[in-house]
């Protein structure tokens, strides 16, 4: 099992992609089995697009998202699929630590 949390780092955003896509394709090639955290949407479809093509995919797990009143509350129930465009970093900052953001 490979555990890979927010590796997308890189001198540059496409260096950094190129190395996480190119290590998911070695997870694929040696029938692995892992979990990817990252809040970079952009790999998400890369991903999405590379499994259409491959016997061994990547499966996506996320956060689940309640909505109440038209507002979504993070329910921190582990789903299958594929979560939010938005990451709730701005409402996590807000709910935990509101003197951190300016007036």
């Amino acid at each position: 099992m490979v555990i890979l949390n927010e590796s997308y780092v890189s001198t540059s955003p496409a260096e950094g992609m190129l190395q996480i896509l190119n290590a998911l394709s070695t997870i694929r090639e040696l029938k692995c089995r892992g979990i990817l955290v990252t809040h970079y949407h952009k790999l998400n479809d890369s991903i999405a697009e590379d499994n259409r093509d491959s016997d061994f995919r990547i499966s996506f797990l996320n956060m689940g998202i309640a909505s109440e009143d038209g507002n979504k509350k993070r329910t921190y129930e582990l789903k299958k699929g594929r979560g939010e465009v938005k990451s709730f970093a701005m409402d996590i900052l807000k709910e935990y630590a509101p003197g951190l953001l300016s007036d």
